[in-house]
Formats: C-alpha cells, structure tokens, sequence
C-alpha cells in the first residue's frame, strides 16, 4: 500500500539532477509555448518534452487531457506541430516530441522518424507501445534514423519484461522514464512508498542506468527527497497549471523557485 514520504532537511538540489519540463503542442497557443520554452532556456532546463496533441491521451491525467482537447478544437495539425520545433534553438535545448502511436501509424511510422530527425528532435516518447514486443520495425527505426527511444514503465512492472526494456535503452543511448504510480499523470502532493522502493531497486540493480521520473512532480520538496534515486525530474501538469494561473513570469518564477 503507498504512503506519504516525509521530506529530508537538505535545501539544495544534487547538481547532478536535469529537468525535463512538458508542453502540449497548440496550448494555449503556438505564440505562449514559444514564449513558454524561451522561459525554460533561460531558466537552465536540460529537455523540453513537446506532446504533440491526441485524441484520446490515455496515460495522461485531466489537466494534459484538457490541453490536447483545446489545442485540437484550435486546430492543432502535426505539421503546425513541426513547425513550432523547427522555429526552436535545439542547440541549447534539447527536443523529445512525446505523442501515441496510433498519431505515428496514421502520419507513417517512418516519415515521421525521418521528419523529426530533419527538425533536430533527439529522442521519442510513445507511452502506448511495449518497448519489449517488435511492432512496424518501430525500434529498429530509432536506431537507423539516430533517435534515442525513452519507454516508459511503472513500479511492479514483471522482471523479465523489465530486463529487455532495459536492454533497448543501454544499447540505444537513452534513458528510461519511471513513473511514480501505476495510472495517469498529474500534480500530486505525495511521493508513494511503491514508488520510492522501485526507485531504489532500479539505482541499487543497474546503477549505470540513466533514470527519468514523473507523473506527479510539482515541487522542489519531491525532487530532494528523489534525488539520489534519479537523474532527471519531469514536471508537466504543473508546468500548465502554472502558465494558465500566472502566465509566463509565473512559470520564471516557479523554474527559479525549484531551479537544480
């Protein structure tokens, strides 16, 4: 059963720990996520995760599902989508679109390896698809066209499962995403003790494993209580809510607030 994690008394952050802020493609608008990634630039982020917005975004929570509804009734298009990427300075920020894969199938698996690599994209995250299990050639991609894959997994995931992803990520240079729970994303005041164990038994099994983590993280608080069990820190909801209750300069002050 999960429980609350009490907080450690460090005030600083491991230098060693990255950030990963989210972004939905389209929401509010194109002009505010340019204006939302120049403020995590400025702000030190080490990846900016773009969501190029679906239908039906089943491992995300209420405030990401709003967001693709509202950028899709705005008329969000994939290739809008792109544009905004290629209109972005990669170069001091680096780009993983994350997306689902009936998105890809529908657009063609390839063309949309080949596209992401012309617009300077590093990595993919498609949280619909077994990183374990061959479907469309979809990993023998990744490593053809030099795109890291970043599968996600959760906490009670089967070993042997587990192994095999980890397999994929070694070879290919990437990392793995870890979520807090088993469910959907979104701001969560509580880390789970499920959560924190896997975490550990990650760290203590396959230390040279490079690990991402999300799915609830809003505040500075968590990271430092994480921090010795992960390398980078995914914020998303909050991320949203922030810019939708206190605009750009709320978002600067959130980044320097939690700033790693």
């Amino acid at each position: 059963m999960s429980s609350k994690i009490l907080p450690k008394t460090s005030s600083k952050v491991s230098p060693k720990i990255s950030l990963m802020t989210h972004i939905v493609a389209g929401y509010p608008n194109f002009a505010t996520n340019r204006k939302v990634i120049q403020t995590m630039i400025k702000n030190g982020v080490s990846y900016v995760e773009i969501q190029f917005p679906f239908s039906d975004p089943m491992a995300d929570g209420s405030t990401i599902v709003r967001a693709n509804q509202e950028a899709l009734d705005n008329g969000t298009t994939i290739k809008q989508c792109f544009e905004l990427i290629q209109s972005l300075p990669k170069e001091q920020l680096p780009i993983l679109i994350m997306t689902y894969y009936n998105l890809l199938y529908c657009y063609g698996i390839e063309k949309f390896f080949k596209k992401s690599v012309s617009m300077g994209v590093k990595g993919l995250i498609v949280p619909d698809i077994p990183f374990d299990e061959k479907r469309e050639n979809f990993y023998t991609l990744f490593q053809q066209y030099n795109l890291m894959p970043v599968p996600v997994i959760s906490p009670g995931i089967e070993k042997k499962r587990l192994q095999k992803i980890i397999n994929i990520v070694t070879e290919k240079k990437s990392f793995i995403y870890v979520t807090l729970k088993v469910g959907i994303t979104g701001v969560s005041n509580n880390i789970s003790q499920d959560g924190l164990n896997f975490l550990k038994q990650l760290k203590k099994n396959y230390s040279k494993l490079k690990i991402a983590v999300g799915f609830g993280i809003s505040k500075k608080q968590q990271i430092e209580i994480l921090k010795d069990y992960a390398d980078i820190f995914i914020i998303g909801s909050k991320i949203i809510n922030v810019v939708e209750e206190s605009g750009i300069q709320g978002l600067d002050n959130f980044l320097k607030e939690i700033k790693i």
